[in-house]
């Protein structure tokens, strides 16, 4: 299965090199919750250790419609930009904030963050992706949120929190 460059710098620079679990479904079928102005932004990440990300990455996210991101992730590499867009929106499930990603490659699945908090000031978000390795056994929208609420408050779902700085 042939990944792109987006699934590769999503899962690098949102988690830094950590497991990037994936499911075919996103948590809710369809974008339900209306978009955080906070998250809109150019944001650089740093791991839990306060590191630089070993890329030189950043992440842009806008407004596409009242519940949908337009995600782009910039790269430089060997002094020439790469840029790479898709789409994402938030599911929120018992007052918890989640990022659904979408991975534009040959599954079309779908990545997820938990956004554990966002500073006063709208300048860091610290969030954590999934450990789960089960995630792209799921039958469905429905079977993944029942997951996502059973385990909650798990923290062995998770892994590898990262703190986003905005840029712009």
């Amino acid at each position: 299965m042939k990944l792109t460059r987006l699934f590769v710098f999503a899962c690098a620079i949102i988690i830094l090199f950590g497991s990037c679990k994936e499911s075919n479904y996103p948590i809710d079928a369809k974008p339900l919750v209306k978009i955080d102005s906070r998250l809109l932004g150019t944001w650089k990440a740093r791991d839990k250790e306060g590191q630089p990300p070993m890329l030189d990455m950043s992440v842009k996210l806008t407004k596409q419609t009242d519940v949908l991101y337009r995600l782009s992730i910039k790269e430089k590499d060997k002094g020439k930009a790469i840029e790479e867009a898709t789409n994402a929106y938030l599911s929120e499930i018992d007052k918890s904030t989640f990022l659904n990603v979408h991975i534009k490659d040959d599954t079309g699945g779908y990545i997820f963050f938990r956004i554990l908090s966002i500073d006063a000031k709208g300048n860091k978000i610290t969030a954590v992706g999934m450990a789960d390795t089960t995630l792209r056994t799921a039958v469905s929208s429905e079977d993944l949120r029942a997951r996502f609420t059973k385990n909650l408050n798990n923290p062995s779902f998770y892994k590898d929190t990262v703190e986003f700085y905005r840029v712009k």
